[in-house]
């Protein structure tokens, strides 16, 4: 990064709550510990995982390797798919848990 620039809680929060329409935030981190996951619906997750293929398929056709995948999964799986992580979810304007759908103060989230 060209700039750094240290921010605040309070920045990363006008980042979100008032961004405008059709605009995007990207920030660059350090010395950061994951609390969570942000999903979104439709919770589209990408997986490696075997594909089904049919039975009389050559072998030679198969992959061995799994194959990227792209898969929509409940909101309860995508808490399955991050054993131990809380996952947030926007809801009215506000970022929730998103298995409770409670509020998530911005404080809880952002440590300085």
């Amino acid at each position: 990064m060209a700039n750094p620039v240290d921010i605040h809680i309070k920045d990363v929060e006008d980042s979100i709550v008032l961004r405008r329409p059709g605009c995007y935030n990207e920030w660059v981190v350090r010395d950061f510990r994951c609390v969570g996951i942000f999903a979104v619906h439709p919770y589209e997750i990408s997986t490696r995982q075997h594909l089904s293929y049919p039975n009389d398929m050559p072998d030679w056709l198969t992959p061995s390797e799994p194959d990227l995948n792209i898969v929509t999964r409940p909101i309860s799986a995508v808490s399955q798919d991050f054993p131990g992580m809380r996952i947030f979810t926007f809801c009215s304007g506000r970022i929730v848990d998103a298995l409770t759908l409670s509020e998530v103060r911005h404080e809880d989230l952002y440590s300085e």
